[in-house]
């Protein structure tokens, strides 16, 4: 596909997406888990499987975003340094405490953006 905008190079304008399952918990098992149960649903469409593939994991799990902050960090700004313009967060909860999961893992993304 190509795209004609008289004087703007590609890089310009395009964006390139990676949507990925994020979860900031210090189990970094436990939260594989519960990006494996969050994604049960699309997991063995095929379409999925070879993005999977493409990328070198096996299930949504083993290309799940998890761990502590400094970790998490680390791989998103991995995901912009191999080229993703955009990174989709698809923020899953893991552990007992679920909530706090949550909330530390949007307070970390929140802090990256501003």
């Amino acid at each position: 596909m190509s795209y004609d905008h008289p004087g703007r190079s590609t890089e310009e304008y395009a964006r390139i997406v990676a949507g990925l399952l994020v979860s900031l918990h210090d189990d970094k098992s436990e939260a594989r888990s519960a990006a494996a149960a969050r994604s049960a649903d699309y997991a063995g469409l095929a379409n999925y499987q070879r993005i999977l593939g493409i990328g070198g994991a096996a299930t949504a799990a083993d290309a799940a975003i998890v761990g502590d902050e400094a970790s998490v960090r680390t791989q998103l700004q991995a995901v912009l340094d191999a080229g993703a313009t955009d990174i989709l967060a698809d923020l899953v909860p893991a552990g007992p405490g679920q909530t706090a999961s949550l909330q530390r893992t949007t307070d970390l993304l929140r802090g990256l953006i501003s």
